[in-house]
């Protein structure tokens, strides 16, 4: 009762308040009902000297009625500078975001006033200097729970909008750990996002026409989009930690190249289980390609080595150059097995570099797939994968591969030269020509050593003329 005589007693200041910020305000035309003759800046002027009067009031409902005054006007500008002359104003925005000081507490579903206060306490931070309180908020918003009541629904793009605000905060701070923490969890938030999006997708797919849904089939299909329907709303409702998205989610509903990014954000480091989910994702990846159709043997080859090459250079521009999720020697295998039709079903020979073109994307470089192609070809002998690899037919593939990675190398040497003389052996560009020179060599020596054929025969001409060409590029002197 006392509150609400006191805010009868404050109307008068709130509605002058309402009227100098916005004259046109319906709510204030009973108290001013006519024009007064201030202009625009008049009415500011006037703000400015009631709003400095204001700070002296003792009396904290009063100030809470004028701090919420001034939030239902949009006049957070004038709000924000208050707190230099009154200490009331933070706790008043904790108070009405309900965001507690001991922010890594469970935080409840928000109303819209209260995100609007959050964000208000949060610009006040930053204005005092303390970024790491601002990234806290942010944070707190982000990982909010959501709420059936009206606006209190937070969609995935919001919870991610307010990490970013969190990240952005902490980097301002200077805190490496909390930035890193912080960066964490939006990585995981925008995994949430995609596997969400992904969802959707196979829900729509799922979904049977008119015709079909009264068939057996059509009814699982509807009841698989439904499951994956109801799992997409629900990836929608909160935040998920890393190891549920990947369980309950991404691995459940087949999302294997989602699972390959998942064990890369979580440091995963089992390098046959990886293996392996790469395996079951490049295979699942060409069978849905080839549900689509390639006519002909050739094509269906052709099919195979884009679909698999297509994924490669996605995931390898995430993952690339960690090595335990992104399993070079292992990728490149099974990339020109693709290629040479021997996995995972014996096709005809694709006679494209596909592959190749693949690891150069997704390792960032032909210098860089080059190395790669080295690792491969020096990968020893005898059982499991070094057998394999020493087979003459996928030797020969990895060779032809290797030739063309080292042939865009020395084209994307050429293309950055110093114009000729303005650079030596002993620059970073000779070096680098020396490099290749030597790499061509090696790749020589093992053409030479291919069973007798054509094409061996021609990969050894190209790459002694490779050899030839950078030679003459280290070589150069002033």
């Amino acid at each position: 009762a006392r509150e609400v005589r006191y805010e009868a007693c404050y109307a008068p200041v709130a509605a002058v308040v309402r009227w100098l910020v916005d004259p046109s305000d319906a709510s204030v035309t009973a108290v001013f009902n006519r024009d007064l003759g201030l202009d625009a800046k008049q009415r500011a002027a006037a703000l400015q000297k009631l709003l400095q009067a204001a700070t002296g009031a003792g009396d904290p409902y009063f100030h809470q009625v004028l701090y919420s005054t001034l939030i239902e006007v949009g006049a957070t500008q004038q709000l924000l500078a208050l707190d230099s002359r009154a200490g009331r104003l933070e706790p008043f925005l904790r108070k009405a975001s309900g965001i507690p000081r001991a922010t890594s507490a469970h935080i409840g579903p928000l109303q819209p006033d209260q995100v609007k206060a959050a964000g208000l306490l949060a610009q006040l931070y930053v204005q005092r200097g303390a970024y790491d309180a601002a990234a806290a908020v942010h944070e707190a918003l982000a990982l909010r729970s959501a709420g059936d009541g009206a606006g209190e629904a937070v969609s995935l793009q919001d919870r991610l909008q307010s990490m970013q605000d969190a990240v952005l905060q902490a980097r301002s701070h200077g805190g490496a750990a909390l930035a890193e923490r912080l960066e964490g969890r939006q990585r995981v938030l925008q995994l949430q996002e995609r596997t969400a999006e992904a969802l959707q997708d196979i829900a729509q797919q799922s979904h049977p026409s008119d015709g079909d849904a009264a068939a057996t089939n059509g009814g699982a299909a509807a009841g698989r989009g439904a499951e994956v329907a109801d799992a997409a709303a629900a990836l929608q409702e909160s935040p998920q930690d890393l190891a549920a998205l990947y369980n309950d989610y991404a691995a459940h509903f087949q999302l294997w190249g989602l699972c390959l990014e998942m064990v890369h954000v979580a440091g995963y480091s089992d390098p046959s289980y990886v293996r392996q989910l790469w395996d079951v994702h490049l295979k699942a990846t060409i069978d849905a390609a080839l549900e689509q159709g390639g006519d002909g043997a050739r094509d269906t080859a052709d099919v195979a080595l884009e679909a698999a090459a297509s994924e490669v250079e996605s995931l390898g521009q995430r993952l690339y150059p960690s090595d335990s999720s992104f399993p070079g020697v292992h990728v490149v295998k099974r990339l020109e097995q693709v290629a040479a039709g021997q996995w995972p079903y014996k096709t005809e020979a694709s006679d494209s570099n596909r592959s190749a073109d693949a690891i150069i994307k997704a390792t960032g470089g032909a210098s860089e797939a080059g190395r790669l192609y080295g690792r491969v070809l020096e990968t020893a002998g005898g059982d499991g994968e070094g057998g394999v690899l020493h087979a003459p037919l996928l030797r020969a593939r990895l060779l032809r591969g290797a030739t063309h990675v080292l042939s865009t190398a020395q084209a994307e040497l050429r293309r950055k030269a110093p114009p000729y003389g303005m650079y030596s052996g002993s620059s970073g560009h000779g070096r680098e020509a020396a490099e290749l020179a030597e790499a061509a060599e090696n790749l020589l020596t093992e053409a030479r050593r291919l069973p007798p054929s054509e094409d061996a025969d021609a990969m050894a001409d190209t790459l002694a003329g490779l050899q030839r060409q950078l030679n003459d590029q280290a070589g150069r002197r002033l």
